[in-house]
Formats: structure tokens, sequence, C-alpha cells
């Protein structure tokens, strides 16, 4: 019985750590949930807001790589037209 009381002792002193790490988790977790369920339509907004943003975004670059796609046509065509009217006079470049 003697050799248990030590035992005892150190079990308890490490309980009180655990506990406490475990309470602390406890209420972190039940204020996001808490703070969550109060303001979800605050949340869905900015979920939307930061969607809507990147869609902008990604329009924004489409219309870049289109005017960029456009005008590198434009060079090829002038270039191959160019070259057909060489070819179609006899002279060559």
């Amino acid at each position: 019985m003697n050799d248990l009381a030590p035992i005892v002792a150190t079990v308890m002193v490490m309980l009180v750590p655990i506990a406490w790490i475990l309470t602390a988790h406890q209420r972190k977790m039940a204020m996001i949930f808490h703070g969550s369920q109060q303001n979800p339509q605050n949340q869905q907004n900015s979920n939307n807001d930061a969607l809507a943003a990147e869609v902008r975004e990604l329009k924004q670059l489409v219309y870049q790589q289109a005017i960029t796609l456009d005008a590198i046509s434009t060079k090829l065509d002038k270039v191959a037209t160019a070259d057909v009217q060489n070819r179609l006079s006899g002279t060559q470049s």
C-alpha cells in the first residue's frame, strides 16, 4: 500500500495539466462553434465577396489573353499576306 501512494500522487499531478489543456480546447471549440452560428450570414457574404473578386480577376485575365491572341493573330495575318504577295509577284525576301 505504501508503494501505491507515490504512483497515485504522480498520476494526479499529471492529470491537472491534461484537464487544463482539454478544457481550454473545449472552450476554444465552443467559441468557434457559437461564433459561426451567430454570424452565418456575414460569413456567407464574405465568401460570396471573395468568390466575386476571384471571378472578376479571372475575367480580366481572360480578356487580356484574348487581346493578346488577337494581336498575335493580326501580326500573323500581316506576315502571311506579305508572304503571299511576295510569292505572287515572284520576289522573295
